[in-house]
């Protein structure tokens, strides 16, 4: 139950966790990064993580940076990094 808490990706664990928990290669999330090198992997997990702190925060950058254990200039910089797509920070 753990683990299914763990690498569920939202609030509520629906179906399609509990098949990738019951049988991880059949499918799922990670299936498609054996492809990748290790740090392509990480960039991309970053990335989806990142951008799922947004939405549950509805745009509120703060927010996200708080859910995600940053303060909101540090999610900004990562954001950077990884060459994501930065909202207007002069937005209201």
């Amino acid at each position: 139950m753990e683990r299914l808490a763990y690498l569920a990706t939202g609030d509520v664990i629906d179906a399609d966790d509990l098949a990738f928990i019951l049988s991880p290669r059949s499918g799922g999330p990670l299936a498609a990064a054996v492809d990748q090198t290790l740090s392509d992997a990480t960039a991309r997990f970053q990335i989806d993580y990142i951008r799922r702190a947004i939405e549950q925060s509805e745009g509120n950058m703060s927010q996200a940076a708080s859910r995600l254990g940053l303060h909101r200039s540090n999610l900004y910089r990562k954001m950077r990094q990884l060459q994501m797509t930065l909202p207007d920070e002069s937005a209201p």
